[in-house]
């Protein structure tokens, strides 16, 4: 965990606290990674690592406040970057994620939007695939 001390801003940083969250034994460090990462989330939305660090921390939180805080990113992540590689990875997660019925609605909402909006986008074709399967067609 000392690694990341001081690195925040090389891209392995990002690899490094996937590996040591997967390795995290102990509640209390899986805590401490999770808040180091939220932290690292701050500022850097624009780095391409950013969408791997969000997801994994969604997997890693345990807390609801921490939680909700990561679904609160995502969603703001979300506007603006409609054009970036990986927002259908991060709507995807937070789809998987958020289960409050009218916080989910509004992301189903805006994920169809996405779809009609950005139809030559390279992975329009899997946010309409997991829409339709939330509404079984």
């Amino acid at each position: 965990m000392a690694w990341l001390t001081g690195r925040e801003d090389q891209a392995e940083w990002a690899y490094v606290l996937q590996k040591l969250l997967d390795a995290a034994e102990a509640k209390e460090q899986r805590d401490q990674l999770v808040d180091r990462g939220m932290a690292w989330l701050t500022g850097r939305e624009d780095r391409d690592e950013w969408n791997y660090v969000f997801r994994k921390l969604l997997d890693a939180a345990e807390a609801k406040e921490q939680r909700d805080q990561l679904v609160d990113r995502g969603m703001a992540w979300l506007t603006g970057r409609e054009d970036r590689d990986e927002w259908n990875y991060v709507f995807q997660k937070l789809l998987d994620t958020v289960k409050a019925a009218a916080r989910r609605r509004d992301l189903v909402c805006l994920g169809w939007h996405w779809v009609e909006t950005h139809r030559d986008h390279p992975g329009a074709r899997y946010v309409r695939r997991k829409l339709m399967r939330i509404f079984g067609t």
